[in-house]
């Protein structure tokens, strides 16, 4: 190597991000998709959303919505590309969501901005997943320094719990 030069592995940035999406923005979409499959979308009842690998902005990569349809579980998930129908053996809260009266991700991210940080910044990471049924987000990190959760009001955003 010539004197003066530097040598060894050089990072190249691409500056690719990651398309994150809005749960509302995926909500909407999901109501397209439905309306173009000749589902009503008032026949679908939604009770389980996650939000998988949400940013500190309360954006995801994809949103999963456990609905039921004429009594049986339709699992559906939007990631910025399309729905897909999910094959999950998997059961469903008793309630709804009411969308109307809880606190978007976006709003909960915000309002709580200290906590999910000092959280993020434990794991090392600045993504999260985040859940949303029977009245509660549960926001959870996973890092090689294990798993921790908080558990969060939807209607106000309120911190309950945090391990």
């Amino acid at each position: 190597m010539p004197a003066g030069a530097e040598g060894g592995i050089t990072e190249i940035a691409y500056g690719y991000t990651e398309p994150k999406v809005a749960l509302d923005d995926a909500r909407a979409m999901l109501e397209v998709w439905l309306d173009e499959q000749q589902i009503n979308a008032s026949d679908i009842r939604i009770y389980r959303v996650e939000g998988i690998s949400v940013d500190p902005g309360g954006m995801a990569r994809s949103w999963v919505f456990g609905t039921c349809r004429a009594g049986e579980p339709l699992w559906l998930m939007y990631d910025r590309q399309d729905v897909a129908v999910l094959s999950l053996n998997s059961s469903l809260p008793a309630d709804e969501i009411v969308f109307e009266s809880i606190v978007p991700p976006e709003d909960l991210y915000d309002r709580n901005r200290a906590e999910i940080r000092d959280v993020l910044e434990r794991h090392g990471t600045d993504v999260t997943d985040l859940a949303l049924a029977g009245g509660r987000y549960v926001l959870t990190v996973r890092s090689g320094a294990g798993i921790e959760t908080v558990r969060f009001r939807a209607e106000t955003g309120e911190v309950v719990s945090s391990q």
